[in-house]
């Protein structure tokens, strides 16, 4: 017995990390479907051992629902990839394919309690395909739960989860990664880029990345997006629309005194730092609970062929045009806070 333990466990080590992945999560529906069979067992030897009598009524318990029975199994299979540690290998940032549909599913009660606490709604979902590529664009805030929220509602219209695009800093942090990748989450490379597009996936992508979202209070709404210009040429090539969108509320989560990583910069003399440095207020250290509404505005069709990602007008035209109707939904969803405000006056 030893003997073949020991040759399971070279087997296991010479197993890349999808083919790990897909080995832990096979071998725990077998441990649960044995711990279901044995349970079972139990249950016939026990009204064996203690069979009821003539003239008494019989109780039946009645058995959890399947629902129920998959999610405790999915929140159970969810921990397990965190406990004692994240199984984190470098270069997992830039693999597809370790989404874990059971950690979707096991987060969905904290995704509600969430939205609650924000009051978070969603417009323009109809401007969202049921299928085919495109790229999902929006402004960034300090505490981004906003595009994990837009994610959660595009899978429950349409049936299909977006993939996001994230930066390379949140690779550095155990759990914090394991989580990002879990929720199928990888490092914003053009090369995942376009190879999620050439699957056909729905892709998110916060061009402002982390400066746009420790910027200061005083640039509450403002689109930090000179020089990024990837998200643009990532369409042009891969001829994939792209659908504006913004969120009003997530620049007042917290009151933030000045840039965090511009300060950082300027202090390290280098744009490597993990850390930005500043200090954001809100409720102490909890996010205010203001009222999130996010728009989602109807497809961009670049009218350029591929070859124009070459050609640096071209780009910085199609960014403009983005800008504006990225800008047109936060200056609608200003204007709609601002008129239910007058009418509590």
């Amino acid at each position: 017995m030893q003997d073949r333990i020991a040759e399971l466990v070279a087997l296991y080590r010479n197993l890349d990390p999808k083919e790990r992945a897909e080995a832990r999560k096979e071998l725990l529906k077998r441990a649960e479907k044995d711990e279901v069979e044995r349970h079972l067992g139990e249950v016939v030897e026990a009204r064996e051992r203690f069979p009821t009598q003539p003239g008494e009524q019989h109780h039946d318990f009645e058995p959890l629902s399947d629902d129920l029975l998959k999610y405790m199994s999915d929140v159970r299979e969810a921990l397990a990839k965190y406990l004692p540690m994240d199984r984190y290998h470098s270069g997992d940032e830039s693999q597809l394919d370790l989404i874990r549909r059971e950690t979707l599913h096991a987060m969905e009660p904290l995704e509600w309690v969430l939205k609650q606490y924000f009051r978070y709604e969603v417009k323009g979902l109809e401007h969202v395909p049921l299928h085919g590529r495109a790229i999902v664009v929006s402004n960034h805030g300090l505490l981004p739960l906003d595009g994990w929220f837009l994610f959660y509602e595009i899978m429950r219209r349409t049936g299909r989860w977006v993939r996001g695009l994230t930066d390379w800093r949140i690779y550095k942090f155990p759990w914090l990664r394991q989580f990002f990748m879990d929720m199928g989450m990888v490092v914003g490379t053009k090369e995942n880029g376009d190879e999620l597009l050439q699957r056909e996936e729905l892709i998110f992508i916060m061009p402002g990345g982390s400066k746009e979202a420790w910027k200061s209070s005083k640039y509450r709404y403002r689109l930090l997006w000179h020089g990024r210009t990837g998200f643009i040429k990532m369409a042009l090539r891969n001829r994939a629309p792209i659908i504006p969108s913004a969120n009003v509320g997530t620049d007042d989560t917290y009151r933030v005194f000045f840039d965090g990583y511009t300060t950082a910069y300027k202090l390290f003399r280098t744009k490597k730092v993990l850390l930005p440095i500043s200090v954001p207020i809100g409720l102490g250290l909890l996010p205010r609970p203001v009222k999130m509404t996010q728009y989602v505005g109807a497809p961009i069709t670049l009218p350029y062929p591929p070859e124009a990602e070459n050609d640096p007008a071209v780009v910085e035209e199609c960014q403009e045009l983005v800008k504006s109707k990225v800008y047109e939904l936060i200056d609608l969803g200003l204007r709609e806070r601002e008129e239910r405000t007058l009418k509590k006056l």
